[in-house]
């Protein structure tokens, strides 16, 4: 009997943490939140734009493009966790908000070379409540190994 495989115990990390991450952007002189909804409200394609684009800016301050010069080969899990003073704020709108910018950002900076199933194996959203000012959003990216890349003298899992 070989020894248990799991790819948790196998996998490199990478982490960005971004203080004071934006909930709302000014884009065409009105306030438009971080949130899901403004891919499926009726906005204007070049407010959606703008929203992005400035959200992939505010992203592009706080990671470090060592980072992005770390391809990773294998499928990733990505975590994202959302700590916040609000109560209030949807969290599948929040975090899905900023995990669908990260993901755009991730590919256009070559650290992913797409955000399908054959390249991402899972996300993951955490939101905790704290008494801080500021809202915080911290990204862990662990690079899982297949099986194949471990060596066979690891072993496979019972069965």
């Amino acid at each position: 009997m070989g020894v248990l495989w799991h790819p948790l115990l196998f996998m490199r990390k990478f982490n960005v943490t971004i203080n004071n991450i934006p909930s709302y952007f000014i884009v065409s002189r009105k306030k438009r939140y971080t949130s899901m909804n403004l891919f499926y409200s009726n906005t204007h394609w070049s407010v959606r734009k703008g929203v992005v684009d400035k959200a992939k800016k505010a992203l592009s301050l706080f990671i470090d493009r060592k980072l992005f010069n770390k391809k990773t080969k294998n499928k990733l899990l990505i975590k994202y966790t959302y700590s916040s003073n609000k109560t209030t704020f949807d969290i599948e709108n929040r975090l899905g908000f900023w995990s669908k910018v990260f993901l755009d950002y991730a590919k256009g900076s070559s650290l992913v070379k797409d955000d399908n199933v054959k390249h991402i194996s899972s996300i993951v959203y955490e939101s905790y409540y704290h008494k801080e000012k500021e809202d915080i959003l911290q990204i862990e990216i662990y690079d899982i190994p297949s099986k194949g890349d471990i060596g066979d003298t690891i072993g496979e899992d019972s069965v």
